[in-house]
């Protein structure tokens, strides 16, 4: 089993995690069951900000289909290529995807290390329960586990290269789970991403401004990499509009407005504009 590979630890008393059939126990006697799609769940009821966090199935199913029809796959081919110049691939690499989703993304660089060498190993974390499952019912090949960015339920220093994709970083805790010398790959949104889309949706024109991240230089990263990437989609179908809407934070703001503004819409050009930084633990 993948699980068996992957340095766990307890989430409540941080010791190592040992699988026990379809469980896996700490010493303390802490258990966690191993669901039969194949992933655990280490989010701890007293570790939720709600009850039910992160994203919704309506999210996941959504992006998974604009992901299914190649809108992003520039994107992906372009960290996949990042990946394989920045990590030393062996039978010992440990690849965390920190904010996975629904696991998509996470397939892709698992296949992409696993063309160098076939015992890499890469691990899929999202804080979303619909959205582990999602990954984990599609995707065998990688290790899948609910809990959260900033209670990585990792051994300290066993992590090589961890992905944060659009997401949420916690780079003070993530330099205690990371080799020294190793690297966190970046991707946020940059100003012209989805402009079309918000063009149609907000009454006043809004514009990205890619986040700095001043926490990781504080927390002993260093920039060493950084460079724009822009990329064509086309959302050829009604659907996929919707779908793209929904899939990202605009489904919750654009209100009643937005969502009228797309209806009847047969298809829509739109430009994919990011920023990847690569940041190495010194």
């Amino acid at each position: 089993m993948l699980l068996d590979h992957i340095p766990l630890i307890c989430p409540l008393d941080g010791m190592p995690l040992v699988r026990q059939g379809r469980t896996l126990t700490c010493s303390n006697n802490h258990s966690y069951d191993i669901a039969r799609q194949g992933y655990v769940n280490l989010l701890p009821v007293q570790f939720k900000a709600s009850r039910d966090p992160g994203d919704s199935k309506e999210m996941i199913a959504a992006r998974r289909r604009v992901l299914d029809h190649g809108l992003f796959d520039p994107l992906i081919d372009r960290l996949c290529e990042l990946l394989i110049d920045h990590v030393n691939v062996n039978r010992h690499t440990l690849l965390v995807d920190a904010g996975c989703g629904e696991g998509s993304y996470t397939a892709r660089f698992s296949r992409a290390l696993r063309s160098r060498h076939e015992n890499a190993r890469v691990l899929g974390i999202d804080i979303s329960k619909p959205a582990v499952q999602a990954a984990a019912a599609r995707c065998r090949e990688v290790a899948w586990v609910v809990a959260s960015n900033h209670r990585l339920p990792l051994e300290p220093e066993s992590i090589d290269m961890i992905t944060s994709l659009f997401g949420f970083e916690a780079w003070t805790h993530w330099s205690e789970q990371q080799r020294s010398g190793q690297c966190v790959l970046v991707v946020d949104a940059a100003r012209h991403h989805l402009a079309e889309l918000r063009e149609l949706i907000y009454a006043e024109r809004r514009m990205h401004a890619a986040p700095e991240h001043e926490e990781a230089l504080t927390a002993g990263y260093r920039c060493t990499l950084e460079m724009p990437f822009r990329f064509a989609m086309l959302a050829s179908e009604p659907q996929l509009i919707g779908d793209l809407l929904l899939m990202t934070p605009h489904g919750h703001r654009a209100g009643r407005r937005g969502r009228e503004a797309i209806e009847g819409l047969s298809a829509l050009s739109l430009t994919g504009d990011v920023r990847l930084r690569l940041y190495r633990r010194e």
